[in-house]
């Protein structure tokens, strides 16, 4: 505002600005408090969801460590049902596809480590679902369908895991020379901590050198 204005200019000078823009600072104040209040609400809401799937887990854990599966099941299916949007629910899915290997039932533990491969929003989270299906699959001697399930574009952080548990779906179906490039290049990413590099030096020493060519041979 002008300072070589008058006194009661200056205080006119206030009065038509406000009189122009009054309304406009009084809506972007309301709208900046109902912001604020909405952001608190949903941060609340967020913890006390967080809390409830956490309990609810801890006491699905419990079920399981005491045996009593049929409280654990009910307690997970909610979790998973109702609780997408925390954590809990993928870790519940994760705690009973461990459960069904147990009990010798890989359909229903391929069931659980599925619906997460196609709910987790988070994709560490799927990368893991993904791997650990495909482990199993290969447990149940069903090597080409863990190769279509491994058949990522980019594994990012777990492309040496990737590469490892290729090698062993190839070996499972004979082929020792895919096998031995999948370990290779696990072995070339083993620095990425997600694989064990004493074990791979194993599984390649386990493979079958191919035959050496006589000489003359396809020539």
């Amino acid at each position: 505002m002008d300072e070589f204005l008058s006194e009661d200019e200056q205080v006119e000078k206030l009065r038509q600005w406000w009189g122009e823009n009054g309304m406009f600072v009084i809506a972007g104040l309301v709208m900046g408090i109902a912001l604020l209040v909405g952001w608190n609400q949903w941060k609340q809401y967020r913890e006390t969801r967080a809390n409830e799937g956490s309990e609810a887990y801890t006491a699905m854990n419990e079920a399981l460590a005491n045996s009593t599966a049929a409280t654990a099941l009910e307690i997970g299916a909610r979790l998973i049902s109702e609780y997408q949007d925390t954590p809990y629910a993928n870790l519940a899915a994760f705690a009973l596809a461990k459960y069904h290997v147990g009990q010798s039932e890989p359909e229903l533990a391929a069931g659980y480590l599925s619906g997460v491969l196609e709910n987790a929003r988070d994709e560490e989270i799927r990368h893991i679902a993904r791997l650990r299906l495909a482990r199993l699959q290969m447990e149940q001697a069903d090597n080409s369908v863990a190769l279509q399930t491994l058949a990522v574009h980019d594994p990012g952080q777990f492309a040496a895991r990737y590469h490892e548990l290729r090698g062993d779906a190839h070996f499972g179906l004979g082929d020792h020379a895919s096998a031995r490039d999948e370990y290779m290049k696990a072995l070339g990413l083993f620095d990425q901590g997600t694989v064990n590099s004493q074990l791979l030096q194993m599984k390649l020493d386990s493979l079958t050198e191919e035959p050496a060519q006589e000489p003359g041979e396809n020539s």
